[in-house]
């Protein structure tokens, strides 16, 4: 039942993907759901490297979207798939389970958030207390190869260096620390470690 599902959501995502704005807006209002981008095997625990390779967030119709869907991979860190699971499948929330040993009961992700300093890039205007989704991409010298993924949403802006008033829109390099689990935290300090970019973006509402 279970990799039936996997292979109908996984269908549900290629074709929500080929919709192009004009038609997403034909039906109606757009959330965010998590999406695997490579296979999982059953039984392996999603850790925050593996988050941020083999996961994204997608904004699909609510319409196709399941009810039991992800919409943040911060939250799965620490729990392991009860199935193989597809690359280009809907992740929801049936196909995980806590690790054999963990507290029954506890909450996806609830590993205990700490805070983590980073070098970011992040828009002039944001500032501390803000609401943010966390981006990690490819290093500048990979010469814009590579995927740029939302690792993290709606995640807590506790502290940011002053931006340059003048930067203009775009992102501009800033020291920010932010509140997230201990593991997506090791995740993102070796992100950093290995030169890859790492991006604040303001919450959008809605």
């Amino acid at each position: 039942m279970a990799a039936g599902a996997v292979v109908s959501a996984g269908a549900g995502v290629l074709l929500v993907a080929s919709y192009s704005n004009s038609v997403a807006g034909q039906y109606g209002e757009l959330r965010p759901v998590v999406v695997t981008t490579a296979g999982i095997p059953e039984g392996r625990e999603i850790s925050a490297s593996m988050a941020m390779r083999r996961l994204a967030v997608r904004q699909v119709p609510v319409m196709f979207a399941p009810a039991s869907a992800v919409v943040d991979p911060g939250e799965v860190i620490g729990l392991e798939s009860r199935v193989r699971l597809s690359g280009g499948a809907y992740l929801t929330a049936d196909l995980l389970r806590q690790p054999r040993g963990s507290v029954p009961g506890a909450a996806p992700g609830a590993r205990g958030l700490v805070p983590v300093e980073l070098s970011v890039r992040a828009p002039a205007r944001l500032g501390a207390g803000a609401r943010v989704d966390v981006l990690v991409g490819p290093s500048p010298e990979a010469g814009g190869r590579g995927s740029t993924r939302t690792v993290a949403r709606s995640v807590r802006l506790v502290g940011i260096d002053a931006g340059e008033v003048d930067a203009g829109p775009e992102p501009e390099a800033r020291r920010a620390t932010v509140v997230v689990p201990r593991a997506l935290a090791v995740g993102l300090v070796d992100a950093e470690t290995a030169g890859r970019r790492i991006t604040l973006l303001p919450r959008r509402l809605g």
